[in-house]
C-alpha cells in the first residue's frame, strides 16, 4: 500500500491516517476525524459526511466504495485535503 506523507517546512508530517505506517515511534501524534461513513438504511446506501460541517459529500452503493472515495477525497492533494489544510 502506498502512503502519501506531506512534510511541512516547520517539521510536521501530515497524512491520511491508516495502519500502514505507525508514526508513534517518531513522537507525539495528533489525529482528527475528517468525515463519517454511515449507512442510510432508508435509502439503502452509504453516506459520507464532513465531520466539520455535517454536509453530505457523497452517497455510494457499498461501504467499500464509500471508503475508497473518502481516501481519495481526503488524501494528500485531494479536494478534501486542501479544504482541511488551508
Amino acid at each position: 500500500m502506498k502512503v502519501k506523507i506531506l512534510l511541512t517546512p516547520d517539521g510536521y508530517a501530515k497524512m491520511l491516517r491508516n495502519d500502514a505506517v505507525d508514526l508513534r515511534p517518531l513522537g507525539y501524534t495528533t489525529t482528527w476525524r475528517a468525515s463519517h461513513v454511515e449507512p442510510d438504511n432508508a435509502k439503502q446506501d452509504w453516506v459520507v459526511t464532513s465531520a466539520k460541517t455535517g454536509q453530505v459529500l457523497g452517497r455510494f452503493g457499498t461501504h467499500a466504495e464509500a471508503i475508497a472515495w473518502e481516501k481519495e477525497y481526503y488524501g494528500v492533494g485531494g479536494i478534501g485535503w486542501k479544504e482541511e489544510n488551508i
